[in-house]
Formats: structure tokens, sequence, C-alpha cells
């Protein structure tokens, strides 16, 4: 939209133009006025890491990163993070402590609290120590808005892109040996190497994830095993097939 205002004197002199009826565009010269845009679309911001590839969770949180988009022009960028814990809170940008159903939005400020480009398309939030914050095995909220030149605010949030559940899984996955059993007590540990290898004397044991609550579960191809021996000072390591004191 294009504003002009023009004046009348007493004497009935017009600012532009003849002085009868409103003035034609010719007859006003370029550059006076006002140009306005009316903008009602909101911005919208999106969520590009963390992204949780295989659905098992993450094991840190250093950074929440992203865009934004505006037809015209975008402004600023918020971010609220909400910790499904016992009871429920929103992070504060120094840990989880503001209650209430109502998101604790945090504004991404260059240099501060993270990136934000100069047209606020590009950010990145990651205050500092921010991982140490998020605790193993509970689930995670994030939340990102958008608001544009002209004071729009995003108010709708798609799941997958501005709104985003993680899970995070700290603790490290635990192995076990169930046979054979230790020669601790001198007795126990002992095999006649005819046995082993055979039904009833084989290596076996297990493997779980922690924490049980958010646990990613241990992988498919996620178990190793090393048997070695000691012999004259050499360390012998099994390869698969024989003994080597050259393989790890």
């Amino acid at each position: 939209y294009r504003i002009v205002t023009w004046a009348y004197d007493l004497a009935e002199n017009r600012e532009y133009g003849p002085n009868t009826g409103a003035p034609q565009e010719a007859a006003i010269p370029a550059g006076i006025g006002k140009v306005i845009i009316v903008d009602r679309t909101p911005p919208a911001a999106g969520i590009k890491t963390p992204k949780d590839a295989n659905g098992k969770g993450l094991r840190a949180l250093a950074s929440i990163s992203g865009t934004a988009s505006d037809v015209y022009g975008n402004a600023a960028v918020d971010i609220a993070i909400r910790q499904y814990g016992n009871p429920q809170f929103w992070y504060n940008g120094a840990g989880f402590g503001v209650f209430g159903d109502n998101p604790n939005w945090i504004r991404v400020v260059n240099g501060v609290n993270g990136f934000l480009s100069p047209d606020a398309t590009s950010w990145a939030y990651a205050p500092a120590d921010m991982n140490t914050h998020f605790a193993s095995g509970l689930n995670y909220l994030i939340l990102v808005r958008s608001s544009d030149t002209a004071g729009n605010t995003q108010l709708q949030f798609s799941v997958g892109v501005s709104s985003l559940v993680v899970r995070v899984d700290k603790g490290v996955p635990v192995s076990f040996i169930s046979a054979p059993v230790d020669d601790g007590d001198g007795v126990s540990g002992r095999y006649n190497p005819d046995y082993i290898g055979q039904p009833g004397y084989y290596l076996s044991g297990g493997a779980y994830d922690q924490p049980a609550s958010t646990s990613a579960g241990v992988a498919t191809d996620g178990m190793r095993i090393r048997l070695s021996y000691l012999n004259t000072g050499d360390t012998y390591y099994w390869t698969g097939a024989a003994f080597s004191s050259w393989t790890v």
C-alpha cells in the first residue's frame, strides 16, 4: 500500500497538481508518501538437529539448531524445552526449573546463548554446559517458534519440524559372562582343554542397556569378546582362528 498526504492552504492552493479534485498519480512526485506492506502470515521455524535417526535416543545434547522463514522477513527465533519428569519442568537457560503448562520461551541471541544469522533464517541454541542439564533416562519436548518483522509470531507447531520429542540416554550398556566361571577361588574356573567349545562348555553371557526407562537397547552387532592369555611376558589374543601376540 502507498500512503500519500497533501495539503491546501487558505488561498486554496493544493500541494500537488491542479487545485481541484484529488491529485492524480502522475502529479505526485516520486518518493513522496509511504509504502507499507500488510503482512498477516506468521513465519515458521524448524529443527534440523538433533535428529534421533533410529528413534533409540541421544547420548548428548549440547546444541539445537535449525532454520526459519517468512514471506517478507524474519526477525527472531525462540525455543522452549520441557523435561518429562515427575514433576515436569521447562528449561530456563541454566537448568530445568520453570513449572507450568505454558512454554517458557527463550530468545536465541547471537553471541550470548547461540547463533542467529543477520536475517534470522539460521539459528543455533547452545548455552554453556547445556548437555549437563539433560538427565539420562528422561524424554524432552523441544519447541521452536519464529517472529517476523511485522510482529507476527508462529502459533502452530508441526510434529517433527517445530515440535520434537527426544529421549536422552547417557547410560552405558552392561555386559556379563555367564560361562565359564571365574578361577577366583582356585577351583571353579579350571577346564580340560578338550572340553572348551563343546556342548555345555561354550563361552556365553549377555548384555543389557541402561537406564531402564529410556534405554536405547543393545545393538544387534554390539557385543564384542576378547580372549587372551599371558605367557612369559607376552599376551596372546584369539583372532578367531588362532592365538597371536601381534593381534588385538
